[in-house]
């Protein structure tokens, strides 16, 4: 019975801290007033029926050029915001070329489909496209065999997915632009750059809220795939977990937890309905304009 006692006090006390989800937030109905304004990306505030509401924005609601033109698919045209949907030869500005999918600003100052590298100065250079930077002009990219250079010329991509680098040894390896923590054991500062990786001893493992060192980094740490961890900073100069929220203030709690929960009667508490993030940038366009648009 004890042994049972302290297997589940022990599941308790790893299952405790505070993680959150960045592809999820908070549910625009459960916000008040204060918090509506601090999701204004997804979220505006009903000023007749005094609720926090999803907004949903056509072009013809933005009443300014400067809001009607940041935002895809709507164009200031005739004093009014309205629908666009252009074609690449339409865009005559290399910002407005950019915006657009699948179009590229070339060398002669047009918007056209992709060629080929050659045909791009090397501010518009499309990587996408798999061209690249090389001695000022924007060239096709060309991979090399890693393993066969010298530590001293180790430099180039071995494939899409992998570039050269050094390892610990000095050797020069092919290493995976998204791999795993443990596929950088070889590689002590490219471990230790990445999101949620810290290298310790001969090992790169996943990153823990007592890996970091100062109160501004001791916030939160990356689980992968979107999950984060929350962390705290004790009186003692610690860094450990954070097992509830109560270390966030007001001000803190909505964006500290990835908009996960909310401030309520004097507490950060999680948000009971969390819905989808909406993957489109618009939204984190539109919010900055929301009210000069709703209001000018």
């Amino acid at each position: 019975m004890n042994k049972t006692l302290l297997i589940s006090v022990c599941l308790l006390s790893i299952t405790t801290a505070v993680t959150v989800d960045r592809s999820v937030r908070c549910d625009c109905s459960e916000l008040d007033q204060n918090g509506c304004g601090k999701a204004l990306s997804w979220c505006i505030w009903n000023t007749n029926d005094k609720e926090c509401e999803e907004w949903d924005l056509e072009c013809e609601d933005f009443s300014t050029s400067a809001s009607c033109d940041v935002v895809s698919g709507c164009k200031w045209q005739d004093s009014l915001c309205k629908e666009w949907d252009p074609e690449c030869k339409d865009l005559t500005t290399s910002a407005d070329c950019k915006k657009a999918s699948d179009c590229y600003w070339n060398k002669n100052n047009a918007c056209a489909s992709f060629s080929k590298c050659d045909d791009y100065a090397e501010d518009n250079c499309p990587y996408s496209k798999e061209c690249t930077v090389s001695s000022g002009s924007c060239v096709a990219v060309t991979y090399v065999t890693c393993s066969s250079q010298q530590s001293g010329t180790c430099s180039g991509y071995q494939s899409n997915t992998q570039y050269c680098a050094l390892d610990n040894s000095n050797s020069c390896k092919a290493v995976s632009y998204s791999g795993s923590c443990s596929d950088y054991n070889d590689f002590t500062n490219i471990c230790n750059q990445t999101d949620g990786c810290f290298h310790e001893g001969q090992t790169c493992r996943q990153r823990k809220c007592a890996d970091q060192n100062t109160s501004n980094e001791c916030r939160r740490i990356s689980l992968g795939d979107k999950k984060y961890q929350l962390c705290f900073w004790k009186d003692n100069n610690a860094c450990v977990d954070a097992t509830d929220t109560s270390g966030l203030t007001e001000e803190t709690c909505y964006s500290s937890t990835y908009y996960n929960y909310k401030w309520e009667s004097g507490k950060c508490v999680e948000c009971e309905d969390l819905v989808d993030v909406d993957s489109d940038s618009n939204g984190l366009i539109i919010g900055a304009f929301v009210l000069l648009s709703l209001f000018a």
